[in-house]
């Protein structure tokens, strides 16, 4: 809960998007303080199918400069409304009914051996405070959202939340970009100028970077884009899209822009939902024959991906070889320093080498099956009877988190509380409707004994439909 890593080293930290200069420092202005207090109160007072709004509130509107610093401690603004979230769970007694799954499992292992690693390679107080920050991040997001997330109804509540609120922002970020003045700087975190890159504007609003405010929506657009298909929901499965795909090209960056065609490609591939399994091991020989004929190795490709100007998508493969090329540095524990292994090479814009870079190969390891076991999840409940539209919501859930692997290629998320938030939320719900059966067609059932008493006395054991 304290500054980044290189600043935990005692040494001045490069001039990247994942440092700000408000780390460690309280920041509040009155209009983040009355925030602050109204979204916390509106947490606690909400009913549980809106608790989500708050947060998502926070993200999109306020900087995360906003913060409280005690001894040494961040909070901010979502570090707050974590707090106040459990508070409600404990007063609500929202956790009763929460059913553990492998999951789960994985995203605390995950979160453990990451935060072990670091502290031990690290092995200063600064890194242990710093690293249970990240696990009060993670674990806090994500078991509260998998206490609150119960029902289908539940996530259509925050996706309509979004598709309503991308419009405004969308608005606000056309603003921007005509005046070349960020409305958010006021708050602090953000720059008032906006940045430009190649003669084109980046705006990025009260995201601390363009790449981030575009990653931000993109991976809400595969859940957004299904409110199209539903009768009374239309209008704003227009309006959200719309606005989504806006932000992304004002944000100027080709990582939203990848996220986009990511979640194109993963909506698209519903019509061949059947066959996901032969396209999976055709993918993979694909990879493999690439990389036995190329003389560069596969992972070269990703400097050829470049959607807009000025993209850095050389460095990101650069990235990716000289970590597998140093896997010895980081492959127990991680790796103190990378900025050794080549030009910039301090600037970990992948999501997957910081895993291993700040958690080692076990890390590295649990973050991949995390994945894994969300996408396996959604195959799951898509192979479940059950309506085609509330499948196709599912099937949206998993191209999100196709959108997630997509943007981790080029941005780490660890940079930007807005973007944990998302995630967590993502992978939550994934986990929460995992487990509840599908309206109409899962049936809970009487024990043996039970039938056998109905028979005696005449009446069928009928089937009892679960209540939503």
């Amino acid at each position: 809960m304290t500054t980044l890593p290189a600043l935990l080293q005692g040494e001045s930290a490069p001039e990247t998007f994942g440092v700000q200069d408000f780390h460690g420092v309280t920041t509040i202005h009155p209009l983040g303080l009355a925030a602050i207090l109204g979204l916390s109160l509106a947490l606690l007072a909400l009913p549980r199918r809106y608790a989500v709004i708050p947060f998502l509130l926070s993200a999109c509107l306020i900087p995360a400069s906003q913060r409280v610093v005690v001894a040494t401690l961040d909070f901010n603004l979502l570090r707050i409304l974590v707090l106040a979230g459990w508070a409600r769970l404990a007063l609500r007694g929202e956790y009763r009914g929460f059913t553990w799954r492998r999951l789960d499992t994985l995203v605390l292992a995950w979160s453990v051996t990451g935060a072990a690693a670091y502290a031990a390679l690290h092995g200063t107080l600064g890194a242990l405070v710093y690293r249970a920050g990240t696990m009060y991040d993670a674990l806090g997001l994500y078991l509260f959202f998998r206490c609150v997330i119960r029902r289908w109804a539940d996530l259509e509540v925050v996706v309509r939340s979004v598709a309503y609120l991308a419009v405004p922002i969308a608005l606000v970020l056309a603003i921007e970009k005509s005046t070349g003045r960020n409305a958010f700087a006021f708050l602090g975190g953000v720059p008032e100028q906006t940045i430009v890159r190649e003669g084109r504007l980046r705006v990025q609003g009260p995201f601390p970077h363009a790449i981030l405010a575009g990653c931000f929506f993109a991976v809400w657009l595969p859940l957004v884009a299904p409110l199209l298909a539903r009768r009374g929901r239309r209008l704003a499965g227009i309006g959200g899209s719309v606005a989504i795909l806006l932000i992304v090209v004002m944000c100027a960056s080709s990582t939203p822009v990848g996220g986009v065609f990511a979640a194109v490609v993963g909506l698209g591939a519903w019509s061949v939902r059947r066959h996901m399994r032969s396209l999976r091991w055709a993918a993979l020989a694909l990879v493999v024959g690439l990389h036995l004929v190329m003389q560069q190795p596969v992972w070269h490709l990703l400097s050829r991906v470049s959607f807009s100007s000025g993209s850095t998508s050389y460095h990101r493969f650069l990235l990716i070889d000289n970590t597998i090329r140093h896997a010895g540095e980081w492959l127990l524990i991680g790796a103190r320093d990378t900025s050794h292994w080549g030009p910039s090479m301090y600037d970990l814009t992948n999501q997957f080498v910081v895993e291993a870079v700040r958690g080692g190969l076990l890390t590295l390891v649990l973050f991949v099956a995390i994945l894994a076991q969300a996408f396996a999840l959604v195959g799951g409940i898509c192979r479940r009877r059950g309506p085609r539209s509330q499948r196709f919501v599912a099937w949206g859930l998993g191209a999100s988190l196709a959108v997630h692997v997509a943007i981790f290629m080029g941005v780490s998320i660890s940079y930007s509380q807005q973007a944990l938030f998302v995630f967590f939320f993502v992978l939550a719900s994934v986990g929460s409707l995992s487990i509840e059966p599908s309206v109409g067609h899962s049936r809970v059932r009487r024990s043996r004994p039970v039938r056998r008493q109905a028979r005696r006395r005449g009446t069928a054991a009928t089937a009892l439909e679960p209540a939503t």
